[in-house]
Protein backbone atom coordinates (compact mmCIF):
# COMPACT_ATOMS: atom_id res chain seq x y z
CA UNK A 1 0.00 0.00 0.00
CA UNK A 2 1.15 3.65 -0.96
CA UNK A 3 2.22 5.75 2.05
CA UNK A 4 0.11 8.97 1.13
CA UNK A 5 1.36 12.09 3.45
CA UNK A 6 0.99 15.51 3.26
CA UNK A 7 4.81 17.34 1.84
CA UNK A 8 4.08 20.86 2.51
CA UNK A 9 6.51 23.68 0.69
CA UNK A 10 7.94 26.43 2.40
CA UNK A 11 7.68 30.14 0.24
CA UNK A 12 9.50 32.76 2.04
CA UNK A 13 7.70 35.28 3.11
CA UNK A 14 8.28 39.11 2.20
CA UNK A 15 8.06 41.20 5.74
CA UNK A 16 5.46 42.92 5.78
CA UNK A 17 3.56 41.25 2.53
CA UNK A 18 0.22 39.70 3.29
CA UNK A 19 -0.48 36.57 2.95
CA UNK A 20 -3.04 33.47 4.22
CA UNK A 21 -3.18 31.73 7.19
CA UNK A 22 -3.28 27.92 6.41
CA UNK A 23 -6.97 27.16 6.38
CA UNK A 24 -8.28 24.98 9.32
CA UNK A 25 -9.46 21.82 8.63
CA UNK A 26 -12.47 21.70 11.11
CA UNK A 27 -14.08 24.35 9.13
CA UNK A 28 -13.28 23.06 5.19
CA UNK A 29 -16.27 22.54 3.31
CA UNK A 30 -17.42 18.96 2.28
CA UNK A 31 -17.84 18.62 -1.28
CA UNK A 32 -21.26 17.51 -0.84
CA UNK A 33 -21.62 21.64 0.49
CA UNK A 34 -20.08 22.92 -2.79
CA UNK A 35 -22.20 22.81 -6.52
CA UNK A 36 -19.47 24.43 -9.35
CA UNK A 37 -21.66 25.75 -12.28
CA UNK A 38 -21.37 28.17 -14.91
CA UNK A 39 -22.87 31.48 -14.17
CA UNK A 40 -25.57 33.52 -15.61
CA UNK A 41 -26.83 37.11 -16.12
CA UNK A 42 -28.93 36.53 -12.56
CA UNK A 43 -25.49 36.18 -11.04
CA UNK A 44 -24.10 39.83 -12.27
CA UNK A 45 -24.54 41.36 -9.16
CA UNK A 46 -23.57 38.54 -6.83
CA UNK A 47 -20.30 38.44 -9.03
CA UNK A 48 -19.88 42.49 -8.23
CA UNK A 49 -20.47 42.11 -4.95
CA UNK A 50 -17.48 39.95 -4.84
CA UNK A 51 -15.15 42.13 -6.78
CA UNK A 52 -15.59 44.43 -3.91
CA UNK A 53 -15.56 42.29 -1.09
CA UNK A 54 -12.50 40.76 -2.52
CA UNK A 55 -9.99 43.16 -3.72
CA UNK A 56 -8.28 45.81 -1.55
CA UNK A 57 -9.46 49.16 -0.73
CA UNK A 58 -5.97 50.37 -1.80
CA UNK A 59 -6.45 48.54 -5.10
CA UNK A 60 -10.17 49.98 -5.72
CA UNK A 61 -9.67 53.22 -4.98
CA UNK A 62 -7.09 53.05 -8.03
CA UNK A 63 -9.24 51.93 -10.58
CA UNK A 64 -12.29 53.81 -8.56
CA UNK A 65 -10.76 57.28 -7.25
CA UNK A 66 -12.55 58.23 -3.86
CA UNK A 67 -14.01 61.60 -5.55
CA UNK A 68 -15.79 59.28 -7.74
CA UNK A 69 -17.26 56.52 -5.72
CA UNK A 70 -20.83 56.87 -5.26
CA UNK A 71 -22.86 54.65 -2.26
CA UNK A 72 -21.95 51.54 -2.41
CA UNK A 73 -25.24 50.08 -3.75
CA UNK A 74 -24.85 52.50 -6.91
CA UNK A 75 -21.19 50.94 -7.37
CA UNK A 76 -22.54 47.37 -7.09
CA UNK A 77 -25.14 48.61 -9.41
CA UNK A 78 -22.94 49.67 -12.21
CA UNK A 79 -20.35 46.83 -11.88
CA UNK A 80 -23.27 44.36 -12.31
CA UNK A 81 -24.14 45.78 -15.54
CA UNK A 82 -20.34 45.94 -16.79
CA UNK A 83 -19.93 42.10 -16.03
CA UNK A 84 -23.44 41.58 -17.51
CA UNK A 85 -23.17 40.98 -20.82
CA UNK A 86 -19.49 39.00 -20.05
CA UNK A 87 -21.45 35.85 -18.53
CA UNK A 88 -22.92 35.34 -22.25
CA UNK A 89 -20.07 36.47 -24.31
CA UNK A 90 -19.31 33.15 -26.29
CA UNK A 91 -15.95 31.89 -25.25
CA UNK A 92 -16.18 33.91 -22.02
CA UNK A 93 -16.73 31.37 -19.09
CA UNK A 94 -17.79 32.28 -15.79
CA UNK A 95 -17.65 29.29 -13.36
CA UNK A 96 -19.23 29.57 -9.58
CA UNK A 97 -18.74 27.70 -6.65
CA UNK A 98 -22.07 27.47 -4.73
CA UNK A 99 -22.68 26.78 -1.41
CA UNK A 100 -25.56 24.47 -1.36
CA UNK A 101 -26.80 25.31 2.35
CA UNK A 102 -26.90 28.79 2.19
CA UNK A 103 -27.59 28.62 -2.01
CA UNK A 104 -24.71 31.71 -2.15
CA UNK A 105 -22.01 32.26 -4.20
CA UNK A 106 -18.89 32.07 -2.45
CA UNK A 107 -16.18 31.93 -5.14
CA UNK A 108 -15.86 32.34 -8.98
CA UNK A 109 -13.41 32.46 -12.01
CA UNK A 110 -13.79 33.96 -15.33
CA UNK A 111 -11.99 31.94 -17.68
CA UNK A 112 -11.80 33.25 -21.51
CA UNK A 113 -11.66 30.55 -23.48
CA UNK A 114 -8.71 30.58 -26.24
CA UNK A 115 -11.21 31.25 -29.29
CA UNK A 116 -11.88 34.57 -27.22
CA UNK A 117 -9.97 37.54 -28.50
CA UNK A 118 -7.39 39.13 -26.48
CA UNK A 119 -9.20 41.86 -25.10
CA UNK A 120 -10.00 42.35 -21.55
CA UNK A 121 -13.79 41.93 -20.52
CA UNK A 122 -13.58 44.66 -18.19
CA UNK A 123 -12.07 47.54 -20.27
CA UNK A 124 -14.76 49.75 -21.51
CA UNK A 125 -14.01 49.22 -25.03
CA UNK A 126 -15.55 45.82 -24.49
CA UNK A 127 -19.40 47.30 -24.68
CA UNK A 128 -17.75 48.18 -28.48
CA UNK A 129 -15.34 45.13 -29.44
CA UNK A 130 -17.48 42.47 -28.05
CA UNK A 131 -21.13 44.40 -29.78
CA UNK A 132 -22.48 44.49 -26.47
CA UNK A 133 -23.18 48.16 -26.91
CA UNK A 134 -25.67 47.11 -30.08
CA UNK A 135 -26.54 43.72 -28.88
CA UNK A 136 -28.07 45.88 -25.37
CA UNK A 137 -28.85 49.18 -27.38
CA UNK A 138 -26.75 51.53 -25.50
CA UNK A 139 -25.25 55.22 -26.13
CA UNK A 140 -22.16 55.95 -26.10
CA UNK A 141 -23.89 58.24 -22.98
CA UNK A 142 -25.18 55.05 -21.62
CA UNK A 143 -21.25 53.35 -21.65
CA UNK A 144 -20.03 56.39 -20.03
CA UNK A 145 -22.69 56.11 -17.14
CA UNK A 146 -21.28 52.64 -16.30
CA UNK A 147 -18.15 53.52 -16.15
CA UNK A 148 -18.59 57.14 -14.44
CA UNK A 149 -17.22 55.96 -11.03
CA UNK A 150 -13.91 54.94 -12.24
CA UNK A 151 -10.88 56.27 -13.33
CA UNK A 152 -10.99 55.20 -16.96
CA UNK A 153 -7.12 55.77 -17.76
CA UNK A 154 -6.27 53.63 -15.03
CA UNK A 155 -9.53 51.72 -15.19
CA UNK A 156 -9.19 50.42 -18.91
CA UNK A 157 -5.76 51.38 -19.21
CA UNK A 158 -4.85 48.97 -16.85
CA UNK A 159 -6.43 46.30 -19.02
CA UNK A 160 -5.20 47.22 -21.77
CA UNK A 161 -1.75 47.42 -21.07
CA UNK A 162 -2.71 43.60 -19.68
CA UNK A 163 -3.85 42.86 -22.83
CA UNK A 164 -0.14 43.52 -24.93
CA UNK A 165 1.62 41.78 -22.47
CA UNK A 166 -0.47 38.85 -23.25
CA UNK A 167 -0.08 39.09 -26.70
CA UNK A 168 3.86 39.17 -26.21
CA UNK A 169 4.26 36.81 -23.61
CA UNK A 170 1.55 34.07 -25.45
CA UNK A 171 1.38 35.00 -28.41
CA UNK A 172 -0.79 31.69 -29.39
CA UNK A 173 -4.50 31.24 -28.59
CA UNK A 174 -4.35 30.60 -25.14
CA UNK A 175 -6.83 30.06 -21.88
CA UNK A 176 -6.86 33.19 -19.58
CA UNK A 177 -8.05 33.85 -16.02
CA UNK A 178 -9.90 37.25 -15.98
CA UNK A 179 -10.76 36.68 -12.63
CA UNK A 180 -10.94 34.82 -9.50
CA UNK A 181 -12.31 35.63 -6.21
CA UNK A 182 -13.63 33.82 -3.30
CA UNK A 183 -15.12 35.53 -0.61
CA UNK A 184 -13.12 36.40 2.10
CA UNK A 185 -15.27 35.01 5.06
CA UNK A 186 -14.20 31.39 2.95
CA UNK A 187 -10.71 31.77 3.44
CA UNK A 188 -8.42 32.68 6.14
CA UNK A 189 -7.78 35.86 8.30
CA UNK A 190 -5.38 38.12 6.48
CA UNK A 191 -1.99 37.87 8.64
CA UNK A 192 -0.82 41.62 8.38
CA UNK A 193 1.60 41.63 10.74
Amino acid sequence: MISQSKTFIEVPVIEGARTTKPVDETKRLAASEIKISIADETDAYRLAEGIYACFTQESIDKMEPPHLQPPMPTRLYLMARRIQPTLSQPHMHWIKATHLPTNTIIGAAAWASPSLPVHNIFRKSAFTFYNWKNNLNLTDADIDALYANVDDEVWSGTHAKNDEIRKEVVPEPHWYLASLITWPERYGDMDTA
